[in-house]
């Protein structure tokens, strides 16, 4: 009769409530493996960086360190026209191009003062798609903020237009028409 105090049961000789030995082989093939070093270091950039004049500093292992002034720029075509206006021919150059908010911001307020356009032209639907298609990372200010911002522009406008009046130099002349 079979034996109760046993808890597995022996098909063919094999006794089920161990490991099989084939499993004990692996573990201790495992406890034994040990990581080979890398034959060559890994490089650390493309081949084709050696073919360009380095404008970063490399730390002690060769990577590029990280520089504040070194950030990725975008390169853009800055157009010359030569000649008259009609017929000339254009040409360029290629430049770097920095994403820059306060400028952007700036030449924002003056497009709403110069073409006289609301302040809620700002959050008009087909605009904002304009400017995130034009600058994704930039982002629109609301009404309240141009009107605050479009304050402060002509305050320093009219700051500027007194120092400018006020040189000795400047020389103002005033006609009229009757």
């Amino acid at each position: 009769m079979e034996d109760d105090s046993h808890d597995t049961i022996d098909l063919d000789g094999v006794d089920l409530g161990s490991e099989p030995n084939h499993v004990k082989d692996i573990k201790e093939n495992d406890k034994k493996r040990k990581r080979k070093a890398p034959s060559k270091p890994r490089k650390t950039f493309s081949e084709c960086w050696k073919y360009f004049d380095p404008k970063f500093k490399l730390d002690e292992n060769g990577n590029p360190a990280n520089v504040e002034g070194n950030k990725q720029k975008i390169l853009a075509f800055k157009k010359k026209i030569c000649g008259d206006v009609e017929g000339g021919s254009a040409s360029g150059t290629l430049q770097t191009w920095k994403y820059n908010e306060k400028v952007i911001k700036k030449s924002l307020i003056e497009l709403i003062v110069l073409a006289e356009l609301p302040f809620k032209f700002v959050e008009h639907p087909a605009f904002s798609k304009f400017c995130t298609n034009m600058q994704p990372k930039f982002n629109l200010p609301s009404r309240f903020t141009i009107a605050r911002d479009v304050s402060k522009f002509y305050l320093e406008e009219r700051k500027d237009l007194v120092n400018f009046l006020s040189n000795s130099s400047t020389t103002v002349h005033l006609t009229t028409d009757t």
